[in-house]
């Protein structure tokens, strides 16, 4: 099995976000053979413990000597199962030796419970197995039930200007889902879901709302500057029929200026050739809205489509950003997606930047913006009241 390292590389990421006691990550198929594992990786690869795993369905914990140190570290590895319940993987996560006997296996499997399900996704297997309808009736439920309860919660990113002095401030919109614990889940753990349940223009029209909302009631807080929000939408918002006059409709009522809002598209929904997405963005634009197509320059399609799309932003993918500083191809391609907005009059976004290294490398090829861990963390929409 093939898979893109940087998609289990997001996942690993959230795993630790969940599980602050996780230390280091693998994750492995359904024969045990390791698919990625993290750099700090440095346990030895016991293959016996993950096959075991595998083998029983029960998952296992294991204390391993450390060749360097006297002490002890311990392994936990958890069946990666389809919604159905048939095992696809396993996760092999490393504890920090403080918390391991005080957190153990099935704490952590119901920490990990919603990410695990779109990890046996990406696991390759789930668009092949027969979705149960109980299963599909408990997460749309689920989903419902957060949108009703109020439990999607917005964040913001600052997005940085590189290149010019900028007037307007700048942030991207992103979601997080608060769980009836209390506990925070990232978007990956849920989307995929969303999506399979087609569920995505609820959220979708969700988002705009309750920004809206938010700006109507925080005028003096945000007009202080012109601000621009980028805002994520799916594929499945953009073919709904009813959204952009949605859109429409919550800027009418709030009053608040469309040119405040940019929304984001996957360059791979805009290649796709659907005239039902190009013609969501033409109307999105006639709005007044700005439009940037997002995950630019990894699509496997050609550049033919910009002739029927509009774009005022190329938001350049995090794995050229993060490969720039140390990969001539990546560079180059970053070198020909700057020269290329700039004779189309688009201006270019820079996402997940994490290093000085990649920001250097961001300046002198002339990327326009950036934004990322190293420029500034995602801040929860209330606490900038």
């Amino acid at each position: 099995m093939n898979h893109p390292s940087r998609t289990l590389e997001a996942f690993a990421q959230i795993v630790r976000a969940l599980a602050p006691e996780v230390v280091s990550v693998s994750f492995h198929d359904a024969s045990g053979e390791t698919l990625w594992l993290s750099e700090d990786f440095l346990l030895p690869e016991d293959h016996e413990l993950v096959e075991d795993a595998l083998a029983n369905g029960r998952g296992g914990v294991a204390a391993i000597e450390s060749e360097e140190k006297d002490d002890r570290r311990y392994v936990v590895v958890i069946p990666v199962r389809l919604a159905d319940g048939e095992i696809c993987g396993a996760a092999r996560l490393g504890l920090d030796p403080d918390c391991a006997e005080a957190d153990g296996i099935e704490a952590l499997e119901l920490r990990l419970a919603p990410l695990l399900l779109c990890l046996a996704a990406e696991l390759g297997r789930t668009s092949r197995a027969p979705r149960g309808p109980v299963q599909d009736s408990r997460q749309r439920a689920q989903i419902e039930r957060a949108l009703m309860e109020e439990r999607f919660e917005l964040f913001l990113q600052p997005i940085h200007p590189l290149r010019l002095a900028e007037s307007a401030a700048r942030y991207e919109v992103l979601l997080r889902l608060r769980m009836p614990d209390d506990s925070l889940i990232e978007p990956a753990a849920f989307l995929g879901a969303a999506a399979q349940l087609e569920l995505m223009p609820a959220i979708d029209r969700w988002v705009v709302r309750t920004l809206l909302v938010w700006l109507l009631n925080h005028r003096a807080y945000w007009m202080r500057t012109p601000t621009v929000f980028a805002v994520n939408v799916s594929v499945q918002a953009l073919t709904d029929p009813h959204f952009v006059s949605y859109v429409g409709s919550c800027l009418e009522k709030s009053e608040i200026p469309p040119q405040a809002l940019c929304f984001e598209v996957a360059e791979r929904s805009a290649a796709s050739g659907d005239a039902g997405v190009w013609e969501a963005m033409y109307r999105l634009e006639a709005l007044g809205c700005e439009v940037a197509l997002d995950q630019f320059g990894v699509s496997a399609q050609g550049l033919a489509y910009l002739r029927d799309v509009p774009a005022d932003y190329f938001k350049i993918d995090g794995s050229l950003v993060s490969a720039a500083p140390r990969d001539r191809v990546a560079n180059a391609m970053i070198s020909g997606i700057v020269k290329m907005a700039s004779s189309l009059g688009v201006q270019t976004v820079a996402g997940s930047v994490e290093l000085d290294t990649e920001l250097d490398a961001l300046r002198m090829l002339g990327v326009d913006y950036a934004q990322g861990y190293l420029l500034g963390r995602p801040q929860a929409l209330m606490h900038l009241e």
